[in-house]
């Protein structure tokens, strides 16, 4: 934003002519900038509060907010904080490149894209075919409102109410047994088998544990099994990872692991496109002896399901190494190994990109192309939700902090689940395995 004058005077001295010259017309654009933000009408507001509110307010709509009534509350809430911003009161030091006035632009810049954030809720729509209807469940005025206000008209968009929300916070089971009426409760149902136009997919961001409930009272669960799980694809540099299960059964008996091997190979192979998946067991070592006496019978039973490429055990940095294609594993440690990852690969980005410009900003310009390549090579919004394998019908689970892209993706992968027969899939594959329920 500000070049420091030492710098400039040190290039312009170092030049001669017209060189000079542009530097010092720079300097001149610079200085005006600055002058005209100092002589704008300015209030007490101070712009490092406000900067930690805007930080605040994505931050909890990112994480937490699933409805569309939050999305307008917040986005109304930036529009505000956008107010306040131009009220920002700035104190002139007498050097035009003072801190104060750099980080008031640089607040300034964020505004626009918290707005675009917040408006990408709807960008699916155009993604479907004419023949395909999207259904939008919650507080109908509310979602009404968003869309005229939006000017959105789409005879392919239709509406159901819901008067009742489930929290992030409120015991799943309870929620959806006292909550019938809730967005959850009602998505599950029009998926369900017993609804004469059913949905053939349902998405959600919410309640994990809510939305594994309510498919599993709604829709029930496919022939042959006996617990769901949620399978989640993990990019690695390998490549894609599919990791089941990340949170729907904590406590899994040695035959769930098993058809998770089973309906984890289905998906590996219709949805990633991969030929004969490598399918392991998560332990706590590669050897033969190490684990408990479950995961030593899961092991057994699924080396003896016909056409799957059981590979054995597999440790944890096996799955960041290439060791295998589907990943089985109980709720807890999978859905931990999910999010330390996440934090884990997130806080590198961030260490790298901070060392890099504290040692050469130019040398962090210059890296930028290669980080954004990772990036979207290891984006999950790419991947768009993780399916409830095990439903009779089609639930995809979207992580905390979707974006509109992310709902995009998963409505697309949704539509590819229908389309390519996974249920119908398992379903064979599990009645071949015939794996006993104890």
């Amino acid at each position: 934003l500000f070049c420091a004058p030492g710098v400039i005077a040190g290039a312009v001295g170092s030049r001669g002519g017209d060189a000079g010259g542009l530097f010092a017309a720079a300097i001149r654009r610079q200085e005006e900038r600055h002058n005209a933000l100092l002589a704008r009408t300015a209030g007490n507001e101070n712009p490092y509060d406000l900067h930690q509110q805007l930080g605040d307010l994505m931050t909890r709509t990112a994480t937490v907010v699933r409805r569309n009534e939050q999305l307008v509350a917040a986005y109304d809430e930036v529009c505000t904080l956008e107010e306040r911003w131009r009220r920002c009161a700035i104190s002139d030091t007498g050097n035009w490149t003072n801190q104060n006035v750099v980080f008031t632009k640089s607040l300034g810049d964020m505004f626009p894209l918290a707005k675009l954030i917040l408006k990408g809720a709807l960008q699916a729509v155009p993604k479907v075919s004419a023949d395909d209807r999207v259904v939008l469940v919650g507080d109908r005025a509310v979602i009404d409102d968003m869309l005229a206000e939006r000017g959105f008209r789409d005879p392919r968009v239709e509406v159901v109410h819901a008067s009742e929300i489930i929290g992030m916070d409120e015991p799943p089971v309870e929620a959806v047994r006292l909550k019938r009426d809730s967005s959850i409760n009602i998505c599950a149902k029009i998926s369900g088998p017993k609804e004469p136009n059913r949905c053939d997919a349902w998405i959600s961001a919410g309640n994990t544990g809510a939305c594994v409930a309510a498919a599993q009272m709604f829709m029930r669960r496919l022939d042959n099994v006996h617990r769901p799980g949620i399978a989640v694809t993990v990019p690695t540099c390998a490549g894609p990872v599919v990791l089941i299960d990340v949170g729907a059964n904590i406590e899994p008996k040695p035959h769930h692991l098993a058809q998770y091997g089973v309906m984890g190979d289905v998906y590996a192979r219709r949805i990633l496109g991969i030929e004969n998946p490598r399918v392991a067991l998560m332990n706590v070592g590669g050897e033969e002896a190490k684990g408990t006496a479950e995961m030593k019978e899961a092991r057994d039973l699924l080396r003896r399901a016909e056409d799957l490429n059981f590979t054995g055990y597999v440790e944890g940095r096996g799955v960041f190494n290439g060791d295998a294609d589907v990943v089985i594993t109980d709720g807890v440690v999978g859905n931990v190994m999910l999010k330390l990852a996440e934090g884990l690969s997130s806080g590198i980005f961030k260490a790298l990109a901070r060392e890099v410009f504290e040692i050469d900003p130019a040398l962090a310009g210059r890296l930028d192309p290669v980080v954004k390549s990772l990036y979207a090579k290891h984006d999950y919004h790419e991947y768009g939700g993780a399916p409830l394998l095990g439903v009779n019908g089609v639930c995809l689970i979207s992580h905390g902090s979707s974006v509109g892209r992310t709902i995009t993706n998963a409505i697309r992968r949704a539509r590819n689940f229908v389309e390519l027969g996974i249920n119908d899939a398992i379903v064979r594959r599990l009645e071949a395995a015939q794996f006993a329920e104890a």
